[in-house]
């Protein structure tokens, strides 16, 4: 090969990385958080997104949360964040993501069937 073929080569790859590069992490999650019964939109509740897998190790594998991300729903109970964790380590398997959220006075229900954006619902404490 001569010097031109091996600059090109190089100069695509290096584009290539780049291009994966800058737009993995603009992968964005979005959803909502909803009052469970009267289906309204909850403002400033703090959802908790994080990702946990198994560290492989000679002995046994070991669980770790290895990436963790929060954001705070709008007026209109929406959310942002990354969907990816940035993470490459190719030694954690079995990699999940679980989503936690909180607000003052309302607890966590039950996780409503998967939709194409993620939805929870909280429920007041002590209502009936």
């Amino acid at each position: 090969m001569n010097m031109k073929k091996i600059a090109r080569w190089f100069g695509i790859g290096v584009a290539a990385l780049l291009a994966f590069g800058l737009t993995l992490p603009s992968c964005a999650m979005e959803g909502q958080v909803l009052e469970e019964g009267t289906n309204k939109p909850l403002a400033g509740v703090i959802v908790i997104a994080t990702w946990h897998g198994s560290k492989l190790n000679p002995v046994h594998s070991i669980s770790t949360c290895f990436h963790l991300e929060t954001a705070t729903t709008d007026k209109n109970g929406k959310f942002k964040m990354p969907s990816f964790s940035g993470n490459f380590d190719p030694f954690i398997v079995d990699r999940n993501r679980y989503l936690d959220v909180y607000k003052a006075g309302y607890q966590q229900s039950a996780n409503p069937a998967p939709s194409e954006r993620p939805r929870c619902c909280l429920s007041r404490i002590g209502a009936r």
